[in-house]
């Protein structure tokens, strides 16, 4: 990325992450912020959050403000406050600043809006359309550019969906798929390569340096030296990343998913690997409450486990980890098997050989750019050929492993291009206003 030069007043607004709870969304938000601060260091960011308390108490740093996106907040707070900045607005008139919700004032003061949820405006997802209308109509009321960075959206056949997602998206600055097959969609809604192209996960782009969050780090260092002690004695390590929300399905289905990954376990095991089990959505707080939380997964596939698998061979975490933490427990591992989105992307961002278990076609779409899409498995295969397809995969780790080193680069370089769309507006926006001067 090129510097440029910008004014301590720019303010970025960012939706759809969050810092606690899916620490896939935390990694796009550290990405996003670290990202820019390491060209505009004095670039400010307002952060809506869907758990503004926790993540208030969570960010420390001072160029980042946690203000509310809870459903209430959107209905009752920014959409009636940017209706009411929209009617002055078509007087030619600027209602004052001091006069709206602390909300409000911030996102009218952004220089543009990012909204990095994962899925928005897929059919088969309308409970979640409010949300996905909510989280972006108030900035386009208040004139606020909006910039989707990569998430998956569509199909778009639903009459209601197809409705909403005609008449929001077209008004997006950008929008970037996170495979050919949501580009597919969005050219299919008529959107134009000037609105809207593919580019890989932000979360591709993470560093350590750009943790937000300090949480239990006593207890993730501890982890982290047990696992590297288990490699250091020789034993090959397996890192599980279960999902609640792949659970929840698998339930719904009639599949014991637990029974499914703790016979995945001990056949591992009885191998000589030693398995660690990771969240990739953490909320303790919780307890067993599924939403973004894995910890309650992870806690019964150990108790599953429990007495008849050595200890030295089972870790796990059943706390809250921020996402560099998750990150630096999968480097350990020789290969991982996932459930979770980021669980992927985190793993092929770390160059281990990975099987993808979940349903969809995003996994699969994902593993295609690195042209891996046979290591997906649907969950509803998982308790016929999850045991064998994870042993081909460590049979194949060395040329999986090239593989992936191969793709890397050409990832993130496309990745990178969700940057440059951002900055690019940053800097029409600091021509404009010396332009106005």
């Amino acid at each position: 990325m090129t510097a440029m030069a910008a004014p301590a007043t720019q303010r970025i607004a960012v939706i759809g992450g969050t810092v606690s709870g899916n620490r896939g969304a935390e990694a796009m938000l550290e990405t996003i912020v670290g990202r820019i601060k390491e060209v505009l260091p004095d670039v400010k960011f307002d952060v809506f959050s869907y758990y503004p308390e926790a993540d208030g108490r969570l960010v420390g740093d001072p160029a980042v403000t946690v203000l509310s996106a809870r459903p209430g907040a959107l209905v009752f707070i920014h959409l009636p406050a940017a209706l009411w900045v929209w009617c002055w607005g078509k007087l030619g008139l600027r209602w004052p600043d001091r006069l709206l919700p602390r909300e409000m004032a911030a996102l009218r003061g952004s220089v543009v809006l990012l909204d990095i949820a994962g899925i928005s405006f897929s059919d088969g997802r309308e409970i979640f359309l409010p949300f996905n209308v909510l989280s972006i109509w108030p900035a386009m009321l208040a004139g606020v550019p909006v910039v989707k960075c990569a998430q998956a959206a569509g199909p778009f056949k639903g009459a209601l969906n197809g409705l909403l997602a005609g008449m929001f998206l077209p008004r997006c600055r950008f929008i970037f798929g996170r495979g050919p097959e949501t580009v597919s969609h969005l050219t299919g809604l008529g959107l134009s390569d000037r609105l809207c192209g593919g580019a890989p996960d932000l979360a591709f782009l993470h560093k350590p340096a750009y943790a937000l969050s300090r949480e239990n780090e006593a207890d993730n260092q501890r982890l982290l030296e047990r696992l590297r002690r288990a490699k250091a004695e020789g034993r090959g390590l397996v890192c599980i990343n279960p999902s609640s929300l792949v659970h929840a399905r698998c339930r719904k289905n009639g599949i014991d998913y637990v029974s499914i990954l703790a016979a995945l376990s001990r056949t591992l095991v009885s191998q000589g690997f030693a398995i660690v089990l990771l969240p990739m959505a953490t909320r303790s707080a919780n307890g067993d409450k599924p939403r973004n939380n894995d910890i309650a997964v992870i806690k019964s596939i150990a108790a599953s486990l429990s007495g008849g698998v050595e200890q030295d061979f089972l870790f796990y975490a059943d706390w809250d980890m921020n996402y560099a933490a998750i990150k630096s427990c999968m480097a350990a591992a020789d290969c991982a098997v996932v459930s979770r989105f980021h669980g992927l992307v985190t793993a092929l961002a770390l160059g281990l050989p990975v099987l993808a278990l979940g349903w969809g076609h995003k996994y699969r779409e994902l593993l295609a750019h690195f042209g891996l899409e046979e290591w997906s498995l649907d969950s509803g295969d998982a308790a016929a050929s999850l045991e064998k397809r994870t042993l081909a995969l460590i049979d194949n780790g060395e040329q999986i492993r090239k593989t992936i080193a191969k793709a890397l680069p050409d990832i993130a370089s496309r990745a990178e291009r969700q940057l440059e769309v951002i900055l690019s507006i940053l800097n029409e926006a600091d021509l404009s206003e010396h332009t106005d001067k």
